[in-house]
């Protein structure tokens, strides 16, 4: 069967942009906890907090992001960790896999919808 995806999807209403502004970013570096793991990036929002300079960067780079429908590495990029399930170290089968992404993608609540640090 040949689906024609084209003619298919004509029906689907396209979502209107989205604009990412300075104030959406401020606001959620400053409700973003301070010390959790920063990733690859090593950058703690306690800093950006700070930096506040760095917000309208913040905001350019996630703009970017979304019209380019390209996210930097940085942001899929994680740091696996192994954590033993019981006290058998020996066997592979036995540990939890736990990735730990950039915490920085979640400081744009239109790119993470919202679903970090449980909001």
């Amino acid at each position: 069967m040949d689906v024609d995806v084209a003619s298919q999807s004509k029906s689907v209403t396209p979502m209107d942009p989205v604009t990412i502004t300075p104030e959406e970013v401020a606001e959620a570096v400053r409700r973003a906890p301070n010390w959790k793991s920063p990733g690859l990036h090593g950058l703690h929002h306690y800093w950006l907090k700070g930096f506040v300079v760095c917000h309208a960067v913040l905001t350019r780079q996630f703009q970017e992001a979304l019209n380019e429908k390209s996210f930097p590495t940085l942001f899929t990029t994680g740091i696996t960790h192994l954590v033993p399930k019981d006290q058998d170290t020996t066997d592979p089968s036995k540990y939890r896999l736990i990735t730990c992404l950039p915490t920085i993608s979640c400081i744009c609540p239109r790119i993470s919808e919202s679903n970090c640090y449980g909001r």
